[in-house]
């Protein structure tokens, strides 16, 4: 029994279930019988009734669509190439940066940036760089591009 910091005198009771027998309950484990002092709960499928009952949105079967391989298409955003495109350019340059143990101070300089820009770069913000100039970042780190 607890009682509630903004009101005097209510009371709230508060049934407490372990996660062991939450996860039997949902079907993750089997246990025949609860720990001692933890009521009884329903099995899977009734569980699974009432939790639905309560919540005509949740149900058994999960919804879900094959990846195109580009999640910039798959999220309907326009210039869908171009977005990944530049997110496999960042993530070399993320990947060669920790090769090397270079740390965005010192890229910073070696690109040209300030190394907040690197920092958000490197955080997925990229929008705003084009592609011609991660190509750039690639050949300061010593990389061949070569355009296909």
């Amino acid at each position: 029994m607890v009682l509630c910091e903004n009101s005097t005198s209510q009371e709230v009771n508060i049934q407490v279930i372990t996660a062991f027998h939450y996860r039997a309950w949902l079907g993750g484990i089997k246990s025949e019988t609860p720990p001692p002092g933890v009521p009884q709960l329903p099995d899977y499928d009734a569980g699974w009734a009432l939790l639905t009952d309560m919540n005509p949105y949740m149900t058994r079967d999960i919804h879900h669509e094959a990846s195109s391989g580009n999640v910039f298409a798959d999220i309907g955003l326009p210039d869908a190439q171009t977005h990944h495109l530049k997110a496999k350019l960042v993530l070399k340059i993320d990947r060669l940066m920790q090769e090397r143990g270079l740390k965005q101070v010192v890229a910073a300089k070696l690109f040209g940036m300030k190394q907040p820009d690197v920092s958000g770069m490197l955080r997925g913000d990229f929008r705003r760089i084009p592609v011609e100039r991660l190509m750039r970042l690639l050949v300061a780190l010593g990389q061949d591009v070569e355009i296909v």
